[in-house]
């Protein structure tokens, strides 16, 4: 994109609602070369919605020019990714995904991580249905949303940032404000998604009640995972 393009990358950012945040999304994983389209077409459309819903989506070549390709490359597959990336880029969240057919069909694994955090905060296995694809862009982008409620709202600096990086222009000096512990977030303890809050075993995974990440599993880890098994959102 050409730099001559900032100026009005930064009035529109600095124009958006309060709700924008900085996404980042790299390209969506895939099992085999049969799912490749299906995963472009899913990623371009979870893309769109959040763009619609007020976002700023840092998608895989504007974090690359940042982090280096390597860095972002195959990002499911990259056990670094995106804990690694997530600081030294301005956004809180990123969205990483994996279309795969398990037993009972197509299923989108979906992470959602947060800066803060060595694990997602978010860990969902949605099917796919032929021709009802828009079910898995409505629930990634609702679940992608109700996290960045939850999280503190980016300065504009951090705003600024993002333009310059989707208008080709790396940054430097970069360091984010970093995201209040767990238990000490504003509003902590309101539902966040859709006015329930998230099932994670059961329990509130923070507050203290649930062990941290000091050499035990967090409490996503006791779901099923994606392997040949039910994502514990499909259980119901």
């Amino acid at each position: 994109m050409s730099r001559a393009l900032l100026p009005a990358l930064c009035l529109w950012v600095g124009g958006m609602a309060h709700a924008a945040e900085p996404v980042v999304v790299p390209e969506f994983s895939y099992d085999d070369n049969s799912n490749f389209a299906l995963s472009v077409m899913l990623q371009n459309q979870v893309t769109d919605r959040l763009l619609q819903d007020g976002h700023i989506v840092l998608g895989q070549s504007v974090v690359a020019q940042q982090v280096g390709d390597a860095s972002v490359e195959r990002c499911y597959e990259n056990p670094a990714c995106p804990a690694s990336v997530l600081p030294q880029l301005p956004a809180k969240v990123a969205l990483v995904a994996r279309i795969h057919r398990g037993a009972g069909g197509l299923m989108g694994h979906v992470e959602l991580w947060e800066q803060s955090r060595m694990g997602p905060m978010d860990v969902r296995d949605i099917p796919i249905w032929p021709g009802q694809e828009t079910a898995f862009v409505d629930e990634v982008a609702q679940a992608t949303s109700g996290l960045l409620r939850t999280l503190p709202q980016s300065d504009n600096q951090t705003l600024m940032m993002a333009a310059r990086l989707i208008a080709g222009q790396p940054i430097t000096g970069f360091a984010p404000t970093p995201t209040p512990a767990y238990g000490q977030q504003p509003g902590y303890g309101q539902p966040a998604y859709g006015g329930q809050q998230p099932a994670y075993g059961g329990q509130p995974p923070y507050g203290g009640q649930q062990p941290a990440y000091g050499g035990q599993q967090p409490p996503y880890a006791q779901q099923p995972s994606y392997n040949g098994q039910q994502g514990r959102y499909n259980q119901h």
